[in-house]
């Protein structure tokens, strides 16, 4: 039997249409050649981009504390080896853990005594949502030190005793 026109037509259709899903995708771009999308184009405003390459430039010898949402990208994206005291999995940790995390995430108690408790190196600090603990920690300079800062992020080093 003769092939009917419609049907031609059905195929030419669909193939335009994976055609231009294709051509749309990030995919098509190593494949047709082109511009790659910048960072800025490919991840949200909100992932701390700037932290991880400080801390890739400068990794830390010790334990970082920072945002829980924050230390899945910064463990896929940081330093190899590097050791974040809580992530995405918080539920997993001891009931005094999750406790001491989220007393320093608001600076609350003896938020500095608990740091030095875990031994924490380093301290990341997600500027706009957690302002109260950014405003203490610059006031920690005899112990801590700025190493990173952007309009987001701040990450503090802490100072090494010298004795």
């Amino acid at each position: 039997e003769a092939l009917q026109p419609f049907h031609f037509a059905y195929s030419l259709i669909s193939l335009l249409l994976v055609w231009c899903a294709f051509a749309l995708s990030p995919l098509a771009t190593p494949v047709l050649g082109g511009k790659p999308r910048g960072v800025d184009r490919v991840f949200s405003r909100e992932t701390p981009l700037g932290v991880a390459k400080n801390l890739r430039d400068k990794p830390p010898q010790g334990l970082v504390w920072a945002p829980d949402d924050w230390s899945d990208w910064l463990l896929w994206d940081g330093p190899t080896g590097m050791q974040v005291a809580a992530n995405s999995n918080g539920a997993l940790l001891p009931s005094m853990v999750r406790f001491d995390y989220s007393l320093v995430s608001r600076a609350e108690g003896n938020w500095t005594r608990t740091l030095d408790r875990y031994g924490v190196k380093i301290l990341v600090i997600d500027k706009q949502r957690q302002t109260r603990l950014t405003d203490q920690a610059m006031g920690q300079g005899e112990d801590w030190t700025i190493q990173y800062e952007d309009e987001r992020a701040l990450v503090m080093r802490r100072k090494e005793v010298r004795g």
